[in-house]
């Protein structure tokens, strides 16, 4: 299937969300971690805005640097498409898979 730029970044987004995040009831009651951790995303970005790097993120809690840049690095994506209604429509399949198998 052909994709629009948009609709692209969408999917590269979510694809990089997907491998870096756990969203499972067994794990902290459903809450974002970082994949193959215990350690919420919310955490990760109260770290941030407490002024820590990633790199002092990843050294002071033995967490993979990679996937921290791709959660902030996915979120950029989502957050820069100017996306609408037709661009998510010609997603919806690819969206529904991600958000079960998440």
């Amino acid at each position: 299937m052909d994709y629009t730029e948009d609709q692209q970044i969408i999917l590269d987004a979510i694809y990089q969300l997907k491998n870096s995040i756990d969203i499972s009831p067994d794990i902290r009651g459903g809450e974002p971690v970082l994949k193959g951790t215990r350690y919420p995303l919310s955490r990760v970005f109260a770290e941030i805005i407490e002024g820590k790097s990633i790199k002092e993120i990843s050294e002071n809690y033995d967490l993979d640097i990679k996937n921290i840049k791709n959660v902030i690095s996915g979120l950029a994506l989502l957050l820069q498409t100017h996306f609408n209604d037709n661009d998510l429509k010609g997603l919806r399949k690819n969206i529904e898979e991600f958000l079960i198998k998440f």
